[in-house]
């Protein structure tokens, strides 16, 4: 492990040098070079850029935010780059580095999370009314803005206003194509919106607290969070009180996602005699009905009713 940190400094000095040579602004020229820590970052991009944009998305498909460990290649793409996405909110902090590192300092870097209202962390065993302590989590800034539509629609705003900036010539293409996102995100919410019953009363179990936004958007209630730490693998006790919970309060379905371990879904579906199913707060270009932030998000729908059926 000391040996491979070592190389990797070295590698992020000579890359750093590399990098410090390299032109980082647009001027009158395309394609745009953009760098998104996140997948829905690198999909806004393209959707807004279409022809006018080369992204590079650093998080590969299948990876956890919470987990991913940057490679001395992705500080190569950070020093052409000349507009950097990123969430802020502590998700993406192992990026930071890999900026600094670059030698990049003209890039347009945007926090797409400033300014945009916050919810906290939920508790794993509920919002707050199922009592207990607190040692498994809970607290904290959730930064999974994202997977809110509405909030998405002012992030997808803030990067096409950046794109405009770096490429003045392409901003009518960018507002144009902004204007047809914007619609598709506003159909988005009314389809969420128009399920609005069959969420009526009822609390999920998710494997991971990232989706405190979207529940929060849509009134839709949290019974548990099985990880609450994401990438540790719940104490035996704890995996206990889910179980407990669940079968107290008749949930029969956990839904989990593809970045994660299934081992502790899998444990807790053969205790409670339940379902797993699958939400992807990420999506993944290699998926054909994940592949952009709408589709994930209409499957995640799907899947969401699905089961709760």
């Amino acid at each position: 492990m000391r040996l491979r940190r070592a190389l990797f400094t070295i590698v992020l000095m000579a890359v750093a040098a590399l990098g410090a040579a390299c032109p980082s602004h647009a001027g009158e020229d395309y394609p745009v070079r953009v760098v998104a820590t996140l997948y829905p970052y690198a999909d806004w991009a393209r959707a807004i850029g279409a022809e006018r944009v080369e992204v590079h998305c650093l998080l590969p498909p299948g990876a956890s935010p919470h987990t991913f460990e940057p490679s001395p290649s992705d500080v190569k793409r950070i020093a052409r780059a000349h507009l950097y996405l990123r969430n802020g909110l502590g998700l993406d902090a192992w990026a930071d580095k890999l900026l600094g590192a670059s030698g990049n300092t003209s890039a347009r870097v945007l926090t797409l999370t400033d300014g945009l209202p916050t919810l906290p962390v939920p508790h794993p065993l509920g919002l707050g009314d199922e009592g207990g302590d607190d040692d498994h989590g809970g607290g904290g800034t959730d930064p999974h803005q994202w997977l809110d539509p509405i909030r998405a629609k002012v992030m997808v705003e803030r990067v096409a206003g950046a794109l405009a900036t770096l490429d003045a010539n392409g901003a009518a293409a960018y507002r144009k194509r902004l204007d047809a996102y914007r619609a598709e995100l506003d159909a988005l919410d009314g389809r969420w919106r128009a399920a609005g019953p069959d969420f009526q009363d009822r609390r999920v179990v998710t494997m991971h607290g990232a989706w405190t936004y979207l529940l929060d958007r849509y009134g839709i209630g949290l019974a548990a969070v099985v990880e609450p730490f994401p990438g540790k693998e719940p104490s035996a006790r704890y995996l206990k009180e889910i179980v407990r919970l669940m079968e107290d309060k008749g949930e029969r379905t956990l839904y989990t996602e593809p970045q994660l371990s299934p081992k502790s879904s899998e444990i807790l579906a053969r205790e409670i005699g339940g379902k797993v199913i699958v939400l992807d707060p990420l999506g993944d270009p290699t998926v054909a009905e994940r592949s952009t932030y709408l589709k994930v998000m209409d499957y995640n729908l799907r899947e969401l009713l699905r089961g709760l059926q």
